[in-house]
Formats: structure tokens, sequence, C-alpha cells
């Protein structure tokens, strides 16, 4: 059975612990943390400045991961991004008026933007390897997903010739 009082001085170490975690980050993203706050922290805490920097290191870590997001996440969102380059760029058409005052659409896609998407993409996914990168096998990409790019890159080609 664990001992109630161990609990509580636990839970208030981690309170304590979390509020000035939590000081810090607002430093952080105000500007105002340096090393000589880290030093008046420390002996406004009565703790080492050791202490103080673990403190600050979590806060850093907090608002890189607020700030930047995590690493899958990021890359979803540039992919995501990309996307949405490559669709814009074959969705583009040219509109013009004609004499008699008739406009006259037609599609226009800007297929060097739209491969220029489909290479960074590609590279993304690992389906493009620079010459002098070396990769584990397990991580090249399968036969099947690379005919299916260059089927993809060949049709757009096509599009532009």
């Amino acid at each position: 059975m664990s001992d109630p009082g161990h609990a509580r001085a636990r839970d208030e170490a981690r309170a304590q612990r979390d509020a000035r975690v939590d000081r810090i980050v607002a430093m952080m993203a105000d500007g105002t943390w340096t090393a000589t706050q880290a030093r008046e922290l420390a002996t406004e805490w009565a703790i080492g400045l050791g202490a103080v920097q673990d403190y600050a290191r979590e806060a850093s870590g907090i608002i890189r991961r607020v700030v930047m997001g995590e690493p899958d996440d990021i890359k979803a969102q540039i992919l995501a991004g990309v996307e949405k380059i490559r669709t814009v760029a074959m969705g583009k058409t040219r509109t013009v008026v004609t004499k008699d005052g008739d406009a006259v659409t037609w599609a226009d896609p800007d297929c060097k933007a739209a491969l220029s998407a489909f290479e960074l993409q590609a590279k993304m996914l690992g389906l493009i390897v620079n010459k002098h990168q070396d990769v584990a096998p397990e991580k090249l990409p399968t036969a099947d997903l690379l005919a299916e790019y260059e089927r993809e890159l060949e049709a757009a080609k096509a599009k532009v010739n």
C-alpha cells in the first residue's frame, strides 16, 4: 500500500516543477529569458543553476513542439501543401475575351510547377535518392511505388509536350 503523504509530496513536487517550467516558457516566449535570469531564478528558488538549466531545457522542448510541431506532423503538412500546389498548377486556366465580347477559357496547366511539386514529393517520400546518399535496403521504395511515380511523371511530361 502506498503512503498518502508520499503521493501528496510527489504531486506537490510535480506541480512546483510544472509551475517553474511554465514560468521559463513564458520568459522564453516574450524574449526575456537570459543566463542572468537563470541565475536569478536559481537564487529565488534556492536550487542549483543546473536544476534551472534542466527546467529551461524542458521549456525549450515545449516551445519547439508548439512552434514546429512533431516531425511527422510537419512532413504531413508539407506533403499536403505540395499536393495543393500540384493540384492548382494542373488546374490552371486561361481566359480571353473575343472581339465579340465572349469569354473563352481553356486549360493552361503549369506543368513546370507540377513537375517540381512531384519531384519534391518524391524526394520527401524517399523515391528519389541523392547520388551520394546511402540508403538502407529496407528503406528503398518498392517497385510498385516507383512504377506509379514514373507513370505520373510521364503523364505530366506528356502534358508539357
